[in-house]
């Protein structure tokens, strides 16, 4: 509370779910301060803290993840959203320098937290304060901890490291959880005491010390996913998988198809004389895992593997299995053909959005497909540029595929008849050539606009 600039504005809008550890920080340092928590509205998601922060009422810092920032550039078309606060406190997910460039260039006083801290510290442990207009492409610093907090880099016996070695993170002091309910093994495994005898958690986090003082976050020892601030176990999903009476084995990985588009994938080695239908194979696992797992721990893409190949210890070997992925072809489904050059246009966006091969009228970007929010204003946005209409983020969540957003986004049958021309007029251009798109339309002017 003496360090973050909660004196400088009305409070914070919690733009996180209650439950969610992220939201510790939003909750109760404004309060502390007798200041306002604003509770944006429930499944208003992006939106909603996009109108917030366009609201006027000027916020002492406002919490987000490198995703919120993501998409919030996405909604504004590549831009930084002008916004009432003179603070971002980032965390729950790795921060790089690229994700914030809209806010250098434009917004270079902003000031920048980048927080880092697990759940079993009480979330925010340690924190790297900087302008924005001195944020360079990269990995964004961790910085230091907070008082009553002790930082330790450790090699594999528990004994710090020196300056510059890469170790695990352990950390101690006040926020340090006692261990997790009714697992006293992993208990044991996580929450060890330090030389002085006090509580320390093995976060299981690489890092290392920089000569002058700051600490940088190098990702995980072990196999575990930070996918947009969500904490993930491979290994759980996994096993979900694997009670699938057609899975004989499963291995998940993690996918960057761009930036700030992190995905899940899984390789599936199916059972011996399985009958399965082939041609839905995404719908088919995609079923199976809704009622076992949250949604962002479900793999957008699924494919069939020869074998799991193994290290030499055993272990899933999660390079070669990546490859594996990469080189897979996707299994042929059956798709809903559109009917209409609207239907055509926005079946075109959700596989340049989602990159896939091939989408129908009738698949579900999320479900389907493996669509996400932060996806979904990518595909506002090229909405926007494509035939300068402005969608509501939710209009997509609520049609979810290309046939019921058509219906959904005109109100009328003229504005109808105006958009299909104008649908009409941008698949002709695209025709034209396999450059740019954008590059075309900028050439064709605005006679593809309604």
């Amino acid at each position: 509370m003496s360090v973050y600039p909660v004196d400088d504005g009305e409070g914070a809008p919690l733009c996180t779910s209650i439950s969610a550890d992220m939201s510790i920080t939003t909750l109760f340092v404004p309060l502390l301060c007798g200041k306002t928590v604003f509770l944006l509205p429930a499944g208003g998601g992006l939106e909603a803290l996009e109108e917030a922060l366009h609201s006027g009422r000027r916020y002492g810092f406002v919490k987000l993840t490198p995703s919120h920032l993501e998409g919030l550039r996405q909604l504004a078309g590549g831009r930084a959203p002008a916004c009432a606060t003179g603070c971002f406190i980032v965390g729950g997910e790795a921060l790089h320098g690229e994700t914030l460039e809209p806010w250098r260039a434009h917004m270079p006083g902003l000031l920048i937290v980048n927080e880092y801290g697990p759940t079993e510290t009480t979330v925010g442990c340690c924190a790297h304060f900087l302008r924005a207009g001195d944020i360079r492409p990269g990995p964004v610093p961790i910085g230091r901890p907070i008082a009553l907090t002790r930082l330790n880099v450790c090699n594999a016996s528990g004994a710090p490291v020196p300056v510059g070695v890469v170790g695990e993170l352990r950390i101690g002091g006040a926020g340090v959880a006692l261990g997790y309910v009714g697992q006293a093994g992993l208990t044991a495994e996580r929450f060890v005491r330090g030389p002085d005898g006090a509580p320390v958690y093995r976060s299981g986090d690489r890092a290392r010390y920089r000569r002058d003082g700051t600490l940088e976050y190098l990702g995980r020892a072990d196999n575990q996913i930070k996918l947009r601030g969500h904490r993930v176990e491979p290994d759980e999903v996994e096993a979900a998988l694997r009670t699938h009476p057609a899975v004989a084995e499963a291995a998940v990985m993690l996918h960057r198809a761009g930036p700030g588009d992190d995905r899940l994938r899984a390789a599936l080695l199916l059972s011996p004389g399985c009958d399965l239908d082939q041609a839905d194979l995404t719908g088919t696992f995609r079923n199976h895992l809704r009622d076992k797992l949250p949604p962002f721990m479900i793999p957008s893409v699924f494919r069939v593997v020869e074998e799991i190949p193994l290290t030499a210890n055993g272990k899933a070997d999660r390079d070669r299995i990546a490859r594996m992925l990469a080189a897979a072809a996707p299994r042929e489904r059956r798709h809903v053909t559109p009917e209409t050059a609207l239907e055509t246009l926005l079946v075109r966006c959700f596989c340049d959005v989602l990159k896939v091969p091939e989408a129908g009228a009738t698949d579900d970007f999320f479900a389907d497909l493996g669509g996400h929010s932060l996806l979904a204003t990518r595909l506002v946005s090229q909405l926007r540029e494509l035939l300068q209409i402005e969608i509501p983020l939710r209009r997509v969540f609520e049609a979810r595929c290309a046939r019921e957003l058509s219906r959904a986004i005109v109100p009328d049958d003229s504005a109808r008849q105006r958009l299909e021309a104008a649908a009409a007029i941008v698949l002709q251009v695209l025709e034209m050539s396999d450059t740019d798109v954008r590059q075309q339309l900028h050439q064709q002017g605005d006679g593809a606009c309604v």
